[in-house]
């Protein structure tokens, strides 16, 4: 069912909308892809302090 003109809550559906999902499954799609973007970053920052580790690893070889 197509949304009347006179909705007022139409002007808080996205342009995109894509049919029987409406409102809440647009806003459920963008905080899923705010998820995804925060495990990404905590991947790198796993990546990053394992990183750190090897190179103090490494360090403390050469000192001794």
């Amino acid at each position: 069912m197509a949304p009347d003109e006179t909705d007022p809550m139409k002007c808080l559906r996205p342009p995109h909308e894509h049919g029987e999902h409406g409102f809440l499954g647009w806003v459920l799609m963008q905080l899923g892809y705010e998820v995804v973007a925060l495990l990404e970053e905590f991947i790198w920052y796993l990546k990053l302090v394992e990183e750190n580790r090897v190179l103090n690893e490494n360090v403390q070889r050469i000192i001794l």
